[in-house]
């Protein structure tokens, strides 16, 4: 934040009673206002996400999840009725590295989380796939460029939408050479 900004919030901040309020308030209130815009956000990304989803097999559904830690409201968690026991989508459960993930509760999730890697890039471990969202995105609860890139959401939806759709055809793929292979 420019300095001049600073001090222009600071001096109106102590121009009156009423003002110091309103800081205090929007201190007060601010987990409130990132959880809103996060609802906002859910809200217009459903529909076009769906829609595109729908050309894939199955049955979909999408979920707004809070972490246990209540860090953050950015977890999108998508499933489809083909693939039980595995999840995917946007992740934030530690407040400040958002990114896409895959969780699948098999035996076999190695197997899923290598052949994603092998065409997406991104890491796994023993329990998720994950990569890493571009910035501002990354960070968007505490860098105004991400707060903004959410707040007025066209390009990340358009990111966003992209990228799990690419997704879920990589999961669909490693589906279908599963099966070809029975």
């Amino acid at each position: 934040m420019r300095e001049d900004f600073k001090n222009v919030i600071l001096s109106q901040s102590l121009k009156s009673e009423m003002n110091l309020e309103v800081a205090f308030e929007t201190y007060n209130n601010w987990k409130n206002i990132l959880d809103t815009i996060v609802l906002n956000f859910f809200d217009v990304l459903k529909e076009p996400l769906e829609t595109e989803l729908s050309r894939l097999s199955g049955t979909w559904s999408f979920e707004l999840r809070q972490p246990l830690n209540r860090k953050s409201l950015l977890n999108i968690h998508l499933s489809n009725t083909n693939w039980e026991g595995l999840e995917f989508g946007i992740g934030d459960y530690d407040g400040d590295r958002v990114h896409f993930f895959v969780q699948y509760n098999t035996e076999v999730r190695m197997l899923l989380y290598s052949f994603i890697t092998d065409r997406l890039g991104g890491r796994a471990n023993l329990d998720i796939w994950f990569q890493r969202m571009d910035e501002p995105y990354n960070r968007w609860d505490n860098k105004l460029e991400g707060i903004i890139a959410i707040y007025k959401p066209d390009e990340f939806m358009e990111y966003t939408i992209n990228k799990l759709l690419k997704l879920a055809s990589i999961i669909e793929e490693f589906f279908s050479n599963a099966a070809n292979q029975l």
